[in-house]
């Protein structure tokens, strides 16, 4: 396995690793996702693996067992074990269909999820379908500015540049635009990182009349950033 780990944080833990159904966290849960951000990879498969076993006691179909799978695929996933997580995704994702129904959170999540795998092997067109789904189901049941909506319009707006589909991601990218002015504020360098970006979009959709409007604005964003 490959030994990146992602930055260390509470909120970071809950985007990567969900907590069992109902909040419920068993053991095994809590030493994996310790020893995964402690850099103790083997350590953290290891548990993984036991919380599957155990989630199994409590039947094929069981939320709990959706989690388990889940937590552990997402491992193999930022491990770049691609061909690992894969089934794993899919056993989650059908156990919370099953179990959740269609339009629970946690099935968003599992969507969520494999489109990101499907997008980092660069399987665009097998991820489009599982994002706009998972945020179909994000939109109706979390506020607008919430962190896991913004993740999933972040992940979308990705798949449709990357498959050169630039007039679909545009509305995308204004709205994480909004976010990040809400959430960072307008005077942010991260937010005016993020107007550069948007004008170069607005280049191939709409003209250079357009684009010019943003890279001005993100200049006097960062010149302000810069003068603090």
């Amino acid at each position: 396995m490959n030994r990146h780990l992602p930055k260390k944080g509470p909120w970071f833990r809950a985007r990567w690793f969900r907590s069992a159904a109902n909040g419920f966290e068993t053991e095994q849960d809590h030493d994996a996702t310790e020893a995964y951000f402690e850099h103790r990879i083997a350590d953290a498969e290891r548990l993984f693996i036991a919380a599957v076993k155990r989630a199994e006691t409590f039947g094929p179909h069981s939320a709990r067992l959706a989690t388990a799978l889940n937590n552990l695929a997402e491992l193999y996933r930022v491990q770049g074990e691609f061909a690992q997580a894969e089934p794993h995704y899919w056993r989650a994702l059908t156990i919370d269909e099953q179990v959740l129904g269609p339009d629970h959170l946690d099935l968003a999540r599992d969507l969520h999820n494999l489109a990101l795998l499907y997008r980092a092997q660069g399987r665009y067109a097998d991820a489009e379908p599982l994002c706009r789904r998972a945020l179909e189901i994000r939109q109706k049941g979390l506020p607008p500015e919430h962190p896991g909506t913004a993740a999933t319009l972040s992940n979308l707006l990705a798949i449709y540049l990357a498959q050169g589909k630039y007039a679909q991601a545009e509305p995308l990218y204004r709205r994480v635009l909004a976010i990040k002015a809400q959430r960072l504020g307008p005077d942010h360098p991260d937010f005016a990182s993020s107007l550069d970006i948007y004008a170069a979009l607005l280049r191939r959709t709409r003209g250079e009349s357009e684009a010019v409007r943003f890279t001005g604005r993100a200049a006097l964003v960062g010149h302000r950033a810069v003068g603090r």
